[in-house]
Parts: C-alpha cells; sequence; structure tokens
C-alpha cells in the first residue's frame, strides 16, 4: 500500500495523492458497463465530483475530452445495498 497523508491502512481511495482513478464513459449517451467484485454487471452514467486537491480546471478538461469520471460522488466502499 502507497504512504501518504491521503492514505489509511485497510481503505480504498478513487482519489490518491499520485493522481486520479477515473472511468472512461465511452458509451452511448456517456455510460460505462461496470463488473463488480460479486460478479454482477451495471451500465452507470458519469458523476463528476470535485478533485481537490487537485487542480479542477485541468480535470474539467481532461474529463470533456476523453470522457473521464467517476462511479459515484463518494470515496464510501460499495457495500451491496
Amino acid at each position: 500500500m502507497p504512504t501518504g497523508p491521503y492514505v489509511t491502512s485497510g481503505t480504498t481511495y478513487a482519489i490518491t495523492p499520485s493522481g486520479i482513478s477515473a472511468t472512461q464513459f465511452r458509451f452511448a449517451g456517456g455510460t460505462a458497463n461496470v463488473a463488480f467484485v460479486d460478479g454482477h454487471v451495471e451500465t452507470r452514467t458519469m458523476d463528476k465530483p470535485s478533485v481537490a486537491p487537485f487542480d479542477q480546471t485541468a480535470w474539467n478538461t481532461a474529463s470533456d475530452k476523453f470522457q473521464l469520471g467517476f462511479l459515484a460522488d463518494t470515496t464510501v466502499p460499495y457495500s451491496g445495498d
């Protein structure tokens, strides 16, 4: 596991000190097919929350150009609910 001020043991992050892990929503209507660990697949739409502490303007430019976004506007792990 990487170390740093944004990393806590036992948790996962979509946003890390070294970069942003995003999904490319490349299908019609800005959707992506997402496979979950339990084996099910969902078609999801993009969510564009703030990416602080990163530069929001640079992120918005890259997001629009490459259709990048997130599956949710929260960093709470998926619980199956």
